[in-house]
């Protein structure tokens, strides 16, 4: 696979590189800490999900700075979910306890999560 770097992928590099300076910090604390309790376990899981389709779309796109941002994306959320197993931030939760069990749809996390948020963006107006 070729990959063309042009005018607009020096702009996604740029991004990059203002990216990772920016999320350091953040990135340096959990490391020293392990503590990602306040991210939550689905959150993580989806974002992995989310970051691998991207960087997917960037390969098909012969864009190299979609596939670089959205695979340091996806190994940065793979990070966080292994602190949270590890850590059991996740509270005993498997992953399959959380998505794929009984009575639990997919469907239904997902309208409850926009649900919140919408009460959220609506509650600070």
């Amino acid at each position: 696979m070729h990959f063309h770097l042009n005018k607009i992928e020096v702009i996604g590099i740029i991004a990059i590189i203002l990216a990772i300076f920016s999320s350091l910090a953040q990135f340096l604390y959990i490391n020293k800490t392990h503590n990602v309790e306040s991210f939550a376990f689905e959150y993580i899981f989806l974002m992995i999900i989310i970051e691998f389709l991207w960087c997917i779309q960037g390969i098909f796109k012969k864009s190299i700075t979609i596939t670089i941002a959205k695979g340091i994306g996806c190994a940065y959320f793979s990070w966080l979910l292994y602190l949270s197993l590890k850590n059991n931030s996740h509270k005993g939760k498997t992953i399959k306890d959380k998505f794929f069990s009984e009575g639990v749809k997919i469907k239904d996390s997902i309208l409850y999560i926009i649900h919140k948020l919408k009460q959220i963006i609506l509650n600070k107006n």
